[in-house]
């Protein structure tokens, strides 16, 4: 049996840094790093992937989309930009949770 997508991307989550205490790196980063820590993490990934348009990094896909962000994001202090990117990766996740379980996946 296959397991769900949305249970593969819970679990996931749970292996995903919350954000916060910089020095606590029990946890991953990145959403890919992450999924390699489950069974089925390959399905994530390449969801993952599928959806960053060719992009490999959060920060990439986000000059894609928005031409000259990677400027904008580069004048960040890095604490606030890593902060930022963390919430918006983990929002991410959840929001595929939410796509993936209303198609019963």
């Amino acid at each position: 049996m296959t397991t769900k997508t949305s249970t593969l991307l819970k679990q996931t989550l749970a292996h995903l840094w919350a954000g916060g205490d910089a020095g606590n790196f029990t946890k991953e980063k990145y959403i890919c790093h992450a999924a390699d820590r489950i069974a089925g993490g390959k399905r994530v990934q390449e969801l993952v992937m599928s959806r960053l348009d060719g992009c490999t990094t959060l920060s990439g896909w986000l000059d894609f989309k928005h031409p000259g962000m990677g400027d904008e994001l580069g004048k960040l202090p890095a604490k606030r930009f890593n902060l930022a990117a963390q919430a918006y990766r983990r929002a991410w996740v959840e929001s595929m949770i939410v796509e993936f379980k209303a198609k019963g996946d």
